[in-house]
């Protein structure tokens, strides 16, 4: 926030997360009932994590020929600009 209060006209989008229980209980999803169900949500996705190929998006084969194929090909600024995140 320190940074937006700063320079506001930098941004153009600013997303803010807090949803109780993180994602798992938040916007998006079915509303839970109690902690229990959240809980038990937050342990299988993090089950089916721990099960995958590719756990970062950095190592998606197909984020890197994006990346190879359309961002490399444009300047500096605009890279900075499409992949600008705090």
């Amino acid at each position: 926030m320190q940074e937006l209060e700063k320079d506001p006209e930098a941004y153009h989008y600013i997303e803010v997360m807090a949803c109780p229980g993180g994602c798992v209980g938040g916007g998006g999803q079915p509303i839970p009932t109690t902690d229990r169900i959240i809980a038990k949500r937050i342990a299988g996705l993090y089950g089916i994590d721990d099960d995958a190929t590719i756990r970062r998006a950095h190592e998606n084969p197909l984020a890197k020929e994006f990346m190879e194929q359309y961002i490399s090909s444009l300047s500096a600024e605009r890279q900075q600009q499409l992949q600008r995140f705090e």
